[in-house]
């Protein structure tokens, strides 16, 4: 009797590690360019660019500082995982996302990119497993 589980847990371990190679660039082991990164996340979150809702983009400056989202419904963690798949593209791709509300059935996600894994709160976004690692360090 084959082991399903275990290689679907492989095949999910593997297309992640390639999901996070890809928000880096290949050369030099810097992050992409940062909207390449907000549509990766939208890409993984709802499962294609075309299923993602209309990008509202907020530019300051020179560039795009962040971009809203407002999903219809709902967002859960197992059985439609949007949410879980949400913050994984989001620690995979350096972005930090955030989920507010809209309006009635709405869900509004603002995605706003970061430009290191290390350093103060306000700049970094940590690879997942680094962060889970520090939130079961604080129980």
């Amino acid at each position: 009797m084959r082991d399903i589980g275990f290689r679907r847990v492989i095949r999910e371990l593997r297309l992640r590690e390639e999901r996070r190679q890809r928000a880096m660039n290949d050369e030099s082991g810097e992050l992409r360019p940062a909207t390449e990164r907000m549509e990766n996340v939208l890409a993984f979150t709802f499962r294609g660019l075309h299923n993602a809702p209309r990008v509202h983009k907020h530019k300051v400056g020179e560039e795009w500082e962040y971009w809203e989202v407002n999903a219809f419904g709902d967002l859960s963690t197992y059985d439609l995982d949007q949410l879980t798949r949400l913050v994984l593209a989001a620690h995979d791709n350096c972005v930090r996302a955030s989920v507010q509300s809209s309006g009635p059935r709405m869900v509004k996600i603002a995605l706003h990119p970061r430009f290191t894994r290390t350093g103060s709160i306000n700049n970094k976004c940590p690879e997942f497993d680094e962060h889970i690692a520090e939130l079961r360090g604080k129980t």
